[in-house]
């Protein structure tokens, strides 16, 4: 009995194939894989839902049907491999209704679902709202990075505004003529201004013409950013600001609100500052420069070695009488040692140690530079006149390298210049007696130095050259050696010509602060 209903009468449903094994064998083991299968999948499901906190209800629900409805099919396969030799139809009967209402109630739900899961986004959608999550989280960035940008521009604000109290604060009020801001009366709100300005006490400052007070404000923009900063009630910075009257450079803050009629300058030296930046520069150059002048060197010299041994070798096979082979011979010499020379002094050049003071041949210098820029003088056509080769004296007591590092700019500078004549390109180096050492002359007949700009042209980063084509650091960078040597540098000009004159001065000791 199952149920109520007697079975003992039922005859088993696979008796017509019990005679063939054959058959019956993969039948059976076909209906135990399948519920095997059956039965693995619904742990899957299982350990998936597990894994996704994140499922709401309807989701779960639906799962929860998959797994009986799947779990159902897989008994059922396996019922049907009992009854081959057995004849439970009742129970293969429960398994097959219960199998069909879950069917029926998943189908449903599935149904319901349907409308969701059209509206799920298909790959190209999800890569496509990735993209915009992408450009999203770029912009997201920016605002960041501006963000920072302002909030790094206030900490700098304030670390000046600290730095300066103990500096220097001004208040310009302006002074008004026909509409415009032409002057400003200027007055000290806080700090060292007076010493910082050159001037003997406070009282010269108070009530003091900006114009009259510092003269190259104009000239170095100050005067331009105070007036804007003025008239669109804003903060403008300027960093650095070059004083050429006070030989230091600035970091000054020009702050305005609406509510106050006049403006607060605030302004720090950071001459030191900006003297060690000119010399990292300075030396970031020099280290690329001995870099490729050691990597020439070990190039170079091995090839150098073979052409001066074959040389040698040939001279000594060659007829004494061969006048034209010694004459070549004695070129290929020239030649090795004119390379040696010029890699030594490519090396010499590129050295930042501080040189010795010692007794050091003018004329010597002169010629290891020429040799350096033998080249671009040629390809430039430019006609060299080396007035200094029977010139005595032609020693000095300084330092070498100061020396040598400053008539290399100054050349440079000459074969720039130069380059802008459409005609003739002349450049002469004399040497002259003076009272304490020796002056080297540089004259070429290039551009005249315009007026406006004569004040200038030994100030740090100031440049005429096009963009990528200079630094500003050539001419200041010498002026400064020269003053390390307790020398002099500057030029003069005539109708038609350009001097740098370096006045080389002898010297019995390094000079302070070497």
């Amino acid at each position: 009995m199952f149920f109520g209903i007697d079975t003992s009468s039922f005859m088993p449903h696979g008796h017509c194939i019990l005679w063939k094994p054959e058959l019956l064998f993969p039948i059976v083991a076909s209906e135990i894989l399948i519920f095997i299968a059956y039965t693995s999948i619904p742990v899957a499901i299982y350990i998936f839902q597990q894994n996704r906190p994140d499922l709401n209800s309807d989701s779960k629900k639906l799962l929860i049907l998959f797994f009986l409805f799947i779990q159902l099919c897989g008994i059922t396969h396996l019922i049907s491999a009992y009854n081959y030799w057995n004849s439970a139809y009742v129970l293969a009967m429960f398994v097959k209704v219960a199998t069909a209402i879950v069917s029926v109630v998943t189908a449903f739900m599935l149904f319901k679902l349907l409308p969701r899961l059209i509206k799920l986004p298909s790959p190209t959608e999800h890569l496509k709202l990735i993209e915009e999550l992408k450009i999203l989280n770029s912009q997201l960035e920016e605002k960041i990075q501006e963000r920072t940008a302002l909030i790094m521009e206030q900490k700098n604000l304030l670390e000046t505004l600290v730095e300066g109290c103990t500096g220097s604060i001004l208040k310009y009020e302006p002074i008004i003529d026909d509409g415009k801001i032409v002057d400003f009366h200027s007055s000290i709100v806080f700090g060292k201004a007076a010493s910082e300005a050159g001037v003997d006490g406070e009282e010269q400052i108070v009530g003091e013409s900006v114009l009259n007070l510092f003269p190259d404000v104009v000239e170095n923009g100050h005067f331009d950013s105070a007036i804007r900063a003025f008239n669109n009630n804003e903060q403008v910075i300027e960093d650095p600001v070059y004083s050429k009257a006070l030989n230091k450079y600035f970091r000054v803050i020009n702050f305005k609100k609406p509510e106050i009629s006049f403006l607060l300058v605030y302004f720090t030296d950071v001459t030191q500052r900006e003297l060690l930046k000119l010399d990292a520069i300075n030396n970031s150059k020099l280290i690329i420069l001995g870099e490729l002048a050691g990597g020439i060197a070990h190039e170079i010299n091995s090839p150098l070695q073979i052409i001066s041994g074959s040389a040698e070798m040939l001279e000594n096979s060659i007829d004494p009488e061969d006048k034209i082979g010694r004459k070549c011979l004695h070129n290929i010499d020239t030649t090795v040692a004119r390379i040696s020379d010029i890699i030594k002094n490519l090396k010499r050049l590129s050295r930042k140690e501080s040189g010795k003071v010692g007794n050091v041949n003018i004329c010597e210098v002169l010629k290891k530079s020429v040799q350096l820029y033998e080249q671009r003088i040629k390809l430039n056509d430019i006609h060299l006149i080396e007035a200094y080769e029977n010139s005595s004296p032609n020693t000095v007591n300084t330092i070498e390298l100061n020396v040598f590092q400053i008539v290399n700019n100054l050349l440079s500078n000459a074969i720039h210049a130069l380059q802008e004549n459409d005609g003739d390109r002349t450049l002469t180096i004399s040497i002259e007696a003076n009272g304490n050492g020796i002056d080297l002359i540089f004259t070429n007949n290039g551009p005249l130095i315009d007026h406006n700009i004569q004040e200038r042209i030994f100030e740090p980063l100031f440049t005429t050259k096009d963009v990528g084509e200079g630094t500003g650091l050539g001419l200041s960078l010498s002026k400064r050696l020269a003053e390390e040597i307790q020398s002099e540098l500057y030029f003069v000009q005539s109708d038609d010509s350009v001097s740098f004159v370096l006045k080389v001065k002898n010297i019995d000791e390094n000079p302070a602060g070497r």
